[in-house]
């Protein structure tokens, strides 16, 4: 959706693949919860949409006849795609490897450069023409624990490979699109401060400017700037409140290092200091799979998920730590019973977007409740309408189907769904 406050700004509902990794079974799914949601949100304009494409679908989506199938739906539907989330490679044709982690392949490995080149292809062929940009967003470069400091520079140059295949999309078809790497914990970057020195080491320094000049043509004087409209950053705000990061300190620092934000995905995490809680949770599913940090004073501990996190606890309980869990909880809710959620940092991105646009791209990262469980259709219209709060939209008139949508508030928060 277009949003009034900045006209070259897009909010749109991320749309999860839910492990359908082949284009059929992914617009089978899309076929069935986009005009349902469509209906719920309500309203004459468009609805922007984010879509989330593994390798497989997106290269059977690349097929002409699929694209001309999918653009002819979405225009029955009232919906565009204008950003593209690109960090789920899908299981399906490539062997698990325990080395990787689940970021396999990453930005070292030349079959991640390839699956993002059709992204792009994709993306300018679904963009349109009066959005300013596209964006994909993906892994912030590799898993921490299997990356050697000296394999950086690799994935680096991959990096600013794509930036100029990027370049040259503008100039063939003149579709600007943008790669976002989102910072996440456990992965390489997983904070602001990681991502502005990796720029400042790596992308945008003397050396890796004039490594796009030499890969996209364009001349010396202008790399620096073209690179900077190609590669930046995605702020996922429930990344960021799971790593204590603050709204303030982390856009001030990127806006003093010239990193565009790209994308804001608006979402929240989940937080407790009681940890028999946690291992309570479902032991499959999204939020198992989910990134866990552990505070205690000013020690942080990362986990790759939450299984990993509490298989060797032997407190039940302890005050002295907070557990945050990187997943999507809805974003209208400060809790999910019997959890906290992070909606404070959330809300803390929004009000400076409200105040000063952050980025021309948000998403509303809720394509799922908190323990992996499809939300229902209506309940997008309450999280939509609280982000348009949020961000100082004008509220819905009362004849819109929205607002109508809107009146049924449940009495308490639903709780989550835990074993035991």
């Amino acid at each position: 959706m277009r949003l009034s406050h900045a006209e070259q700004t897009h909010l749109g509902i991320g749309i999860r693949s839910h492990g359908a990794d082949s284009w059929p079974e992914l617009f089978a799914s899309l076929r069935e919860r986009i005009p349902a949601i469509r209906r719920a949100v309500g309203g004459d304009a468009e609805l922007g949409l984010c879509l989330q494409l593994p390798a497989l679908a997106a290269f059977e989506l690349y097929d002409p006849a699929n694209l001309a199938d999918f653009q002819g739906f979405l225009d029955e539907e009232g919906c565009y795609v204008f950003s593209l989330d690109g960090r789920a490679f899908g299981a399906r044709g490539i062997p698990a490897d325990s080395r990787w982690g689940n970021q396999f392949p990453d930005w070292r490995d030349m079959r991640r450069l390839a699956y993002t080149n059709v992204l792009a292809d994709i993306l300018a062929e679904l963009l349109p023409e009066d959005v300013p940009y596209g964006s994909i967003n993906t892994l912030a470069v590799a898993g921490r624990e299997t990356i050697e400091i000296n394999e950086i520079p690799a994935a680096a140059r991959n990096l600013i490979r794509f930036a100029a295949y990027l370049h040259f999309l503008k100039q063939t078809n003149g579709k600007h699109i943008a790669l976002a790497l989102e910072p996440t914990p456990c992965c390489l970057l997983e904070t602001g401060a990681e991502a502005v020195k990796f720029f400042r080491d790596y992308l945008y320094s003397p050396v890796g400017v004039a490594h796009f000049a030499g890969a996209s043509g364009v001349a010396a004087a202008e790399a620096d700037e073209q690179l900077r409209s190609h590669l930046g950053l995605c702020v996922d705000t429930s990344h960021a409140a799971a790593m204590y990061e603050s709204p303030e300190a982390c856009v001030e620092r990127l806006r003093r290092a010239g990193i565009p934000i790209m994308k804001l995905q608006v979402a929240s995490a989940l937080s407790t200091r009681n940890a028999e809680l946690t291992r309570r949770l479902p032991a499959a599913g999204e939020l198992a799979d989910s990134p866990v940090v552990q505070r205690r004073g000013d020690a942080l501990l990362r986990f790759l998920d939450t299984r990993t996190a509490f298989a060797g606890l032997i407190e039940a309980t302890d005050d002295d730590r907070e557990w945050r869990i990187a997943c999507h909880a809805p974003v209208s809710q400060a809790e999910v019973a019997p959890f906290e959620t992070t909606q404070p940092v959330t809300l803390g991105f929004l009000t400076m977007h409200a105040r000063d646009p952050l980025t021309g791209h948000m998403e509303l990262e809720i394509d799922g409740t908190s323990d992996g469980r499809s939300l229902a259709a209506t309940r997008y219209a309450r999280e939509f309408a609280w982000t348009l709060n949020a961000i100082g939209q004008p509220r819905r008139a009362s004849g819109d189907p929205a607002a109508e949508t809107l009146k049924a508030r449940r009495k308490k928060s639903p709780t989550l769904r835990i074993t035991g």
